[in-house]
């Protein structure tokens, strides 16, 4: 996933998204672990266990929805969260700063 981020951010931003890309990253990790020990903790191992693969099945069928969404926008057919509208063209190659 690192390697993805590196190739889609531009040159001129690159050492800071992947900055962001990596706080965020590990900060994410941190607060699921912290969270996931405390159910565990609380409620036992096979409870936490099972609740987590279903937010996992859940929240991934929503991803792909909202992807989907996305794509639709993108093709030229209105998706349910609408379609950017710019003023004019922008390259995501060049710019001043982050």
């Amino acid at each position: 996933m690192t390697t993805v981020m590196q190739n889609l951010a531009p040159d001129w931003v690159r050492a800071r998204a992947m900055a962001v890309f990596m706080l965020v990253y590990m900060g994410t990790w941190t607060a699921g672990s912290a969270f996931w020990g405390y159910i565990a903790g609380r409620h036992g191992t096979h409870f936490s266990l099972i609740t987590a693969s279903i937010g996992t099945a859940v929240l991934s069928n929503i991803g792909i929805d909202f992807a989907l969404a996305r794509y639709a926008c993108r093709s030229g057919r209105l998706g349910p969260l609408g379609q950017a509208d710019a003023r004019w063209d922008i390259d995501p190659s060049q710019g001043p700063e982050l």
